[in-house]
């Protein structure tokens, strides 16, 4: 199904975005006025592996951080989005549970669902099982198709998975923020590695 939906009102309130494939644009990212961030990871791991970690972005309608992350992060596989009625930490403590998967012998390893590359593959793959533990409270996962101009709208309806393609098109908000990217870039040289996210 094609649908062709705008930026500005894409059906979601939160990010799950990647600081390995981000870099730098994290720190900018968590810095923009009224930016929500925090770490999927806990304890040492939050600490040790906080330059790879997931990180939940509360992004709603209308904020800076939103649309920083819309018009920057197109084609850079820097996250998925997530459309849910939770507050932050329900959603966090939601997603939390998604980060390790056990496999048959017993090991468990890191799972990259906040990838898009991995999620638009792994979800049409699930049972219904899977689905129902993956989506949760979740009402919908949105990934970047691998057209960069394309997003792919993941929805659980009846236990089954559903899809939509979507034309993403630029809204004139993200537009001035485009123009504004030298800044934003001169900004992000200002952090050193001692910054913590």
């Amino acid at each position: 199904m094609q649908e062709s939906l705008s930026i500005s009102n894409f059906p979601f309130r939160y990010a799950v975005v990647d600081a390995a494939r981000m870099g730098l644009h994290l720190r900018t990212l968590a810095a923009l006025p009224g930016s929500k961030i925090r770490s999927l990871f806990r304890g040492e791991e939050e600490h040790t592996l906080k330059f790879v970690a997931p990180y939940l972005l509360a992004c709603p309608p209308g904020s800076v951080a939103r649309d920083f992350l819309l018009d920057q992060g197109r084609g850079q596989s820097w996250g998925i989005m997530v459309e849910a009625e939770l507050s932050f930490d329900e959603i966090l403590r939601h997603l939390r549970r998604l980060l390790k998967v056990k496999f048959e012998d017993g090991r468990q390893y890191y799972f990259r669902f906040y990838d898009p590359r991995v999620l638009r593959i792994f979800l049409p793959s699930c049972s219904a099982a899977q689905l129902a533990e993956v989506f949760g409270p979740v009402k919908s996962y949105i990934t970047e198709d691998e057209l960069p101009e394309k997003a792919l709208r993941f929805t659980l309806a009846g236990g089954l998975l559903q899809s939509a393609s979507a034309a993403l098109k630029v809204s004139e908000k993200t537009r001035e923020l485009k123009s504004e990217e030298p800044e934003i870039r001169q900004f992000e040289v200002k952090f050193d590695e001692n910054t913590i996210v």
